[in-house]
């Protein structure tokens, strides 16, 4: 209807095509781009320059169940490039270089993982500290206190998320129950975050195995006094998730 009007307005104007499929300037509107109301289906149009910058940085930084961080993908090795050049320089300051591979491995996780990541920050930090309290604790009781509480917390982790649909089968099978396996994290990101992930699926985090005997092989040594306990959680979080 605006295209119309305009026509009978400006009846000399040649620039509005109706049911154009391409965008239209007018010579008088030379600020305003009119497009087609019926667009050629597949036809894609280039976006603004800041928008198209920050689809970009979007793709770049923010996670994408589609497109993970794999060795086969050109981005991996332009990361991997990006990380070789700060690398070189500071490998030379042990603390500052430590901390730089724990952000990136952290960076290079969560472009494969997602949201996952909270649960290797989580195994990490905690046996981080738990390590440290096996070493200060003063008897033996106690050491084997706290080497239960890492074991039974990282254990259970490991469990829920590689073993959920067969515990929860079995039980249904033995007791006639009709449990579900619901995924709540997939449930409040689609609630909060506008994803649209399947919550009758659990998929298990990537490494999740890895990193779980990763740190349960730390505390263990601890306990055995075979090493003393890290002094920085950046040195730990290195060890833990160096991609």
């Amino acid at each position: 209807a605006g295209m119309n009007r305009y026509q009978n307005d400006n009846p000399s104007s040649t620039h509005c095509f109706r049911n154009s499929s391409i965008p239209i300037r007018s010579s008088k509107l030379s600020s305003l781009t009119f497009f087609t109301r019926y667009p050629v289906p597949g036809t894609q149009y280039p976006l603004p320059s800041n928008l198209f910058m920050i689809d970009q940085l979007k793709r770049i930084f923010l996670f994408n169940p589609d497109e993970p961080l794999i060795f086969t993908r050109l981005f991996f090795w332009g990361f991997f490039l990006v990380v070789l050049v700060f690398y070189s320089i500071l490998y030379k300051r042990k603390t500052s270089r430590n901390i730089y591979l724990w952000l990136v491995s952290l960076f290079f996780y969560y472009k494969t993982g997602g949201l996952f990541l909270l649960i290797l920050i989580f195994t990490t930090v905690v046996d981080f500290f738990i390590g440290k309290a096996i070493f200060n604790a003063r008897s033996q009781s106690g050491k084997k206190a706290w080497l239960a509480v890492s074991l039974v917390l990282t254990l259970s982790i490991l469990a829920f998320f590689k073993y959920d649909i067969f515990f929860t089968e079995t039980i249904n099978a033995l007791l006639g129950t009709h449990f579900e396996v619901i995924n709540h994290g997939a449930s409040w990101s689609n609630l909060f975050l506008g994803t649209h992930f399947d919550i009758g699926k659990l998929l298990p985090p990537v490494g999740i195995s890895f990193f779980t005997f990763q740190t349960i092989s730390y505390v263990i040594d601890v306990y055995r006094g075979q090493v003393k306990p890290v002094t920085r959680l950046g040195d730990y979080g290195f060890f833990v998730s160096f991609f």
